[in-house]
This record gives C-alpha cells, structure tokens and sequence, in this order.
C-alpha cells in the first residue's frame, strides 16, 4: 500500500490545501495504514512503504514532518533521515522503532531528528509528538520569514547609506569647483572692471593706456587659463570615477 488515501472531506474538516503536509515512512503496511486513519482528518496525508518512495514524494512537495521507521528495507530510516536532511535541514523528523539501541536513538537525534518514540507508541503521545513537531515548524517558516525582511531591510539601508553618501561627496565635489573658480573669476571681474573704466570715456590712447590695457588682457587671459585648467582637472576626476564605477560592475 504506497499510496496515499483520499476522502470526502466533511464539515468540519479542512481543506488539504491548508492542512500541513505530514509524510508516513513505514514499510509495514498495517502500520501506515493505521497512521493515516489516526491522523488524515488533522494533516494532509502521504504514504511510503521504504526510503526511496519517500524520498520521491519528499522531492516532488517537501512534507512540514515526517514520521520515520527506522528498520526498513532498501535503506533504513537513519539513511533516509540524513537525505531528508539534506533536501531541507529544517524539515521535523520523528523516528518510530521497537528495537533499536539507546545508540541508534542518539544518532538519530545528532542527525536532526526531533523526537524518538518506541513501538507500540500511544496514539495521544504520537499525536502530541507531531503536533509539537508540526508548531516548531511553523515557527521556523516565521522566523525565516523575519531574517529575509530583516535582510531586505538591511540592504535597503546600505543603498540608503550609499546614496547618502554619493550625494555628500557630489556636494563635496561642486563645493571644491565653486571654490577653485571663484578665485579666478574674482580676479577676471576686477580686470575687465578696470578696463572698462580706462575706455569708458577715453576716445582714443595714449602709450600708457595701450600697455595698461594690454597688461590687464593679460591677466585676464591667464585668469581664464586658470578657470579652464580648474574644469579639465575636475572633468578628468569624474570622468576617472565613470570609468572606475563601469570596470567595477563588469
């Protein structure tokens, strides 16, 4: 008997869609049978008879708990734990047996079994086992759940913190060219100033005026040298920045 029994849900039953999923690994097909009798109206219910049916159906829709018999055949229920684990390390497992050692339950319970129950088991000692199982469950959803939104907001916060400090250090960057051009330009505005007070009135020039002229023509010209000399070393930064930013994401 490796399938799974269905039935008609009745009024008071929920839907299987919102049950959580409890897997039965049993290769005694009266046991499984039994299980599933216990415990289809509280869980949606799957059925294996040995290791690697379980393990098919573990992989096709992960089960929130599994119930595991430890001596089967084809693998026994420690091999089967171990995969379980290995498909979902958060998956809850509890191992049924009637005769194995204090041993195998210690290695059951090191490999991430949550609980180790010795056959015959009492049905309300099972029931509260899973149920038990089925909560730790949940509350690991939940508290991954909270570590990915912690994450996000953790990533959010760096791009918040990057974009903060992008715009400081443009701040920076506009407030250094601001300040080196305005030395420059100071000095431009002052000699143009001049010049025009020299010509403002003057309808022809004398030599002196002609060599004041061209003294302050030259000054104004190595003033806008400067300005110009300000704005390459500038452009040559951002466009170094461009540059280095694009070889970084490539």
């Amino acid at each position: 008997m490796s399938h799974c029994f269905v039935s008609s849900p009745g009024p008071a039953q929920v839907s299987v869609e919102t049950k959580r999923k409890l897997l039965i690994v049993d290769d005694d097909p009266s046991v499984r049978h039994s299980l599933w009798i216990t415990f289809h109206d509280l869980y949606d219910v799957r059925l294996a008879e040995n290791g690697p049916k379980a393990l098919d159906l573990f992989g096709e829709n992960p089960a929130d708990a599994v119930v595991l018999d430890i001596r089967m055949p084809l693998m026994n229920g420690i091999e089967v734990l171990e995969e379980l684990k290995q498909i979902d390390p958060d998956v809850e497992v509890l191992m049924l047996t009637g005769f194995e050692s204090f041993e195998t339950a210690r290695k059951a319970l090191r490999l991430g079994a949550c609980d180790y129950l010795s056959k015959p088991y009492r049905v309300d000692v099972l029931r509260e086992a899973i149920s038990t199982a089925m909560g730790r469950r949940e509350a690991s959803r939940k508290t991954a759940g909270y570590d990915h939104k912690l994450a996000q907001l953790q990533k959010e916060m760096q791009n918040q913190q990057m974009r903060e400090e992008l715009a400081r250090t443009r701040n920076e960057i506009y407030g250094s060219i601001i300040h080196d051009l305005n030395g420059p330009l100071t000095v431009i505005a002052g000699y143009i100033d001049i010049v025009q007070n020299l010509i403002r009135h003057a309808y022809h020039l004398e030599g002196d005026d002609v060599a004041s002229l061209r003294h302050h023509a030259a000054s104004i010209s190595k003033q806008v040298s400067n300005c110009i000399s300000v704005s390459r070393r500038y452009l040559s930064f951002l466009e170094g920045k461009a540059q280095a930013k694009d070889s970084a994401s490539e």
